[in-house]
């Protein structure tokens, strides 16, 4: 980290998916990503991203690009280690602008210790809305690639989701698979004690967490679900400091998820995985809501982790998009994102800001 930094380049990249993507509160056609390259003297680079998301905090589109834009001034000159000491001096600004910084002046140390290729497994996606045929036939086309981990994203309508999972559960129990729910904030206290009831009764050795069922300011709540049900409760909107991964074990959550994005760089994030685990939480890791940039991040903040991080990962927003943003050699193989080490240099974040609708550096 001695290099000093020659040039800085920020923006906003748009990306549309390649079908909308429904979750609790919203439904996206399009992700906003809002990026940082640097570039150091003696020619390497790094890139991070932030894409904001609503009602998931740290800021809108505008928030974010002006506290990118602010955090980026004056850092022409500087050594990646001291830029990054004043990043993270800035918190204030926001989680999402700070980790995008972050992981950019760490990119290049990150991609160095990268093997040839990453290979991460990931969960495949599922959604109640589309109707039990429509559940199954995702299972097994997913199962046919590969997949052994499922994610159902839950929280519009309690019994379409307690019909879906019990679908879900009873095929995963016949092939060895697991599923995790998530309801993103969208239950109240008693539809997750009901949701926790009927599958808890169910293939609940196939159950791997149900995630966020409650509000991230609701602790008393999750605590007391938490102690009425044997289904295990991960806890992931709530989670961005030490502070909360030990609240998270006190109210005796199974385990935590973490995203690149609402931490201050990777290490930070690897920090805070060996926190969990040390404090007895299960991790996972990932942004579905991302691109190719955060993912290539996060897969290598995974590979740092190795065997403490538990389960398939949701590093899998590159899936969606209808175009890479930056790393076109991402892709899904037998259930896994599979990508050669990353490389970067300045012709390829030129090529970025070319096509970004904002650009500052």
């Amino acid at each position: 980290m001695s290099a000093r930094i020659v040039s800085v380049r920020c923006g906003v990249v748009r990306r549309a998916l390649r079908q909308p993507y429904r979750l609790s509160f919203a439904t996206l056609s399009h992700v906003d990503s809002v990026w940082v390259g640097v570039v150091f003297e003696d020619g390497r680079c790094g890139v991070g991203e932030a894409v904001p998301l609503p009602g998931y905090g740290g800021g809108t589109l505008d928030e974010v690009r002006d506290a990118v834009r602010g955090l980026c001034a004056g850092l022409v000159g500087h050594t990646a280690r001291d830029a990054l000491s004043g990043a993270v001096g800035q918190a204030a600004r926001g989680p999402l602008a700070v980790s995008a910084v972050a992981s950019a002046l760490e990119f290049p140390d990150l991609a160095g210790r990268c093997a040839a290729i990453l290979r991460v497994p990931l969960v495949f996606p599922l959604d109640p809305a589309d109707g039990g045929s429509a559940v199954l036939c995702a299972m097994e086309d997913a199962l046919s690639e590969g997949f052994t981990e499922f994610k159902m994203k839950i929280g519009r309508d309690l019994a379409s989701d307690v019909a879906a999972a019990l679908l879900a559960l009873e095929r995963a129990a016949d092939v060895g698979a697991m599923v995790r729910f998530d309801a993103n904030q969208a239950y109240t206290r008693a539809e997750a004690q009901t949701f926790c009831e009927a599958v808890n009764g169910g293939a609940s050795e196939e159950l791997r967490w149900l995630e966020q069922p409650l509000a991230r300011e609701d602790w008393e709540g999750t605590a007391m679900l938490c102690a009425s049900t044997r289904v295990p409760i991960m806890l992931d909107e709530p989670i961005y400091a030490e502070e909360d991964v030990d609240r998270a074990a006190r109210v005796g959550a199974a385990a935590v998820k973490l995203k690149l994005c609402k931490h201050p760089g990777p290490q930070a994030c690897v920090d805070l995985a060996r926190r969990a685990v040390g404090a007895g939480l299960a991790v996972t890791l990932g942004n579905g809501v991302s691109t190719d940039i955060g993912n290539i991040c996060e897969a290598m903040v995974a590979a740092e982790l190795g065997d403490a991080l538990t389960g398939a990962l949701e590093c899998n927003g590159f899936a969606r998009l209808a175009a890479p943003a930056l790393f076109s050699g991402l892709r899904s193989d037998r259930g896994c994102l599979v990508a050669d080490a990353p490389r970067l240099d300045e012709a390829k974040l030129d090529a970025l800001a070319r096509e970004s609708s904002w650009l500052a550096g």
